[in-house]
């Protein structure tokens, strides 16, 4: 099965876009029991933080202010593009959120639930 992160960049018309990238895995150069596990290549990271969303909540439109990635860790969080494409996040999923000006997009929880979320903010 393949590992895929949803990216919200933006299209040469300058309006956000959605698009999909693959994990890729190497072998890790550590040894876990018999089977050697598989890595990604790292990514630094500045700090991590829990979110709690509640049940209905909507952002105004926004753009990220840093190389952010989103993990979805329970509800369900609909991210929106300006020009209405949507994309729902279900826990597991993942969502990188790149710094770019013209990339924007709303959130909204469209579950019964709250949304618990895990952003890793990005260095560089």
């Amino acid at each position: 099965m393949d590992l895929s992160i949803l990216e919200i960049l933006a299209g040469e018309d300058g309006l956000s876009r959605f698009d999909k990238s693959l994990v890729e895995f190497r072998s890790g150069d550590h040894a876990l029991g018999e089977k050697m596990p598989k890595m990604s290549t790292h990514e630094n990271c500045k700090l991590v933080v829990f979110i709690e969303l509640p049940s209905g909540f909507s952002s105004q439109t926004r753009s990220a202010d840093i190389d952010q990635m989103v993990v979805c860790l329970s509800g369900k969080l609909s991210i929106a593009t300006i020009d209405g494409e949507t994309q729902n996040l279900v826990p597991g999923d993942v969502a990188r959120l790149r710094k770019v000006e013209s990339s924007t997009y709303t959130m909204s929880v469209v579950s019964d639930a709250p949304a618990h979320l895990m952003v890793v903010q990005l260095e560089g």
